[in-house]
């Protein structure tokens, strides 16, 4: 219930279902369905269901994955498909409510209703044709439609010469036993994850922190005598008075490392918020974390973890993950120094395209179709964006390996282990 209360109090106790959804009466939710959760508390929050058993129910809000008991859930209601919810949240909305469309038109995109959000895109242009937001979220979604659009034809293709695949793009006449999922993934703790976005924090566009007075005095004494530092006791109450943005940068100055842990970062450095959102989000999951790739034990020794993925846990996780590692020729998978020559990177591109192909494996396919692709640009992005020089995070982390992970076939209940 300690995670139901923080999650409340993030997104709010919903009294209605939010945006004007109408739950479905009477029709029971299936796996991957947006829900209504509603506790016996009272409480109601909106979610997409992942998993049931017969002692619990698991679901995700806003990317964090939580498992709740049976016995504190009233009931799980499942909502209209996502077209129809699209409708009742325009229906809400005025034709000249400029911000709230474009809203709108976001929580389309993230929910794969391409041609709405591009309708409600260009009716915002015509309003304000220098718009820029508008004009941002219509090249995305013009790059979405242009992949969705060239994955359709390979699917087309390889029908119509007679490759039947399943669903992971594996052929039948290939298939293989049913995938596993790893079981008790490490994942970084809340501690750790604060301590990497320390780390990661460039003061010239800061998230909010807090450092506590305890703190600062330590820092007083601890370091006393360092120029940086006041000597006199008037200094002294004056530099407990400063914000603790102006704290942490004599922090940073004086590298005091023993107390970055004290910091406190409420939110992400725009650096891990862009990989969170546009790439473990974006395609890092989807894309390479599926249980017959790195989301398993089938891919070797870069293991990635595949639920949750807007989840910071997921997030920070992941990117410790492919920060550390290297293949067997000591190459690092994140170039700092040439972005767009990320192995990470180029073993996403179509082979004849990357200078360094994917190995050929039985379903792998391409995740750029080209340089030019919108998340190719964005990881670049994301890459050249990361603080310099890059930190060694004081954090042990053991990796998950294929020896030293617990695996289950994909689809069973653990209520059955």
């Amino acid at each position: 219930m300690l995670v139901l209360a923080l999650v409340v109090g993030l997104l709010g106790t919903v009294g209605t279902v939010p945006g004007g959804d109408q739950p479905e009466a009477g029709t029971p939710p299936s796996l991957g369905d947006d829900v209504i959760l509603v506790y016996r508390g009272g409480a109601r929050i909106e979610a997409m269901l992942i998993e049931t058993t017969e002692t619990e129910i698991v679901v995700d809000v806003a990317g964090l994955e939580i498992r709740v008991r049976r016995s504190d859930v009233q009931e799980l209601i499942r909502l209209p498909p996502v077209e129809e919810r699209f409708r009742q949240r325009r229906a809400l909305l005025a034709d000249d409510a400029v911000d709230a469309r474009l809203d709108l038109a976001q929580w389309a995109i993230d929910r794969g209703l391409y041609a709405e959000a591009v309708r409600e895109v260009e009716a915002v242009t015509q309003r304000e044709p220098r718009n820029s937001r508008a004009q941002r979220m219509f090249a995305t979604v013009r790059e979405l439609i242009k992949l969705r659009a060239e994955e359709a034809k390979r699917r087309a293709e390889r029908a119509e010469a007679g490759e039947d695949e399943t669903e992971d793009g594996e052929r039948r006449s290939e298939r293989r036993p049913p995938p596993e999922r790893i079981v008790d993934f490490p994942l970084l703790t809340r501690e750790q994850i604060n301590l990497m976005k320390v780390y990661e924090i460039d003061l010239r566009d800061p998230p909010r922190v807090r450092i506590d007075r305890e703190t600062v005095q330590e820092l007083l004494n601890r370091y006393a005598g360092h120029p940086l530092l006041p000597t006199t006791a008037q200094g002294k109450r004056a530099f407990l008075a400063k914000d603790s943005l102006e704290i942490l940068d004599v922090m940073f100055r004086i590298r005091a490392r023993d107390l970055y842990p004290e910091v406190r970062v409420l939110g992400n450095p725009r650096s891990m918020e862009r990989f969170r959102t546009w790439v473990n989000s974006g395609w890092l999951v989807n894309a390479c974390a599926t249980p017959r790739c790195h989301g398993g034990v089938e891919a070797g020794r870069l293991i990635l973890y595949n639920r949750a993925r807007g989840s910071e846990q997921a997030a920070y996780t992941n990117f410790l993950i492919l920060d550390r590692y290297r293949t067997e020729t000591g190459q690092p998978l994140l170039d700092y120094q040439e972005p767009a020559r990320s192995l990470v990177l180029e073993m996403g591109l179509q082979r004849e395209e990357a200078i360094v192909p994917h190995p050929d494996v039985p379903g792998w396919r391409p995740i750029f179709p080209s340089r030019r692709s919108l998340n190719f640009q964005r990881s670049v992005e994301w890459i050249s964006g990361m603080y310099e020089p890059r930190p060694d995070y004081p954090i042990e982390y053991e990796p998950p390996t294929p020896e030293t992970v617990r695996t289950e076939p994909v689809g069973q209940s653990r209520s059955n282990q």
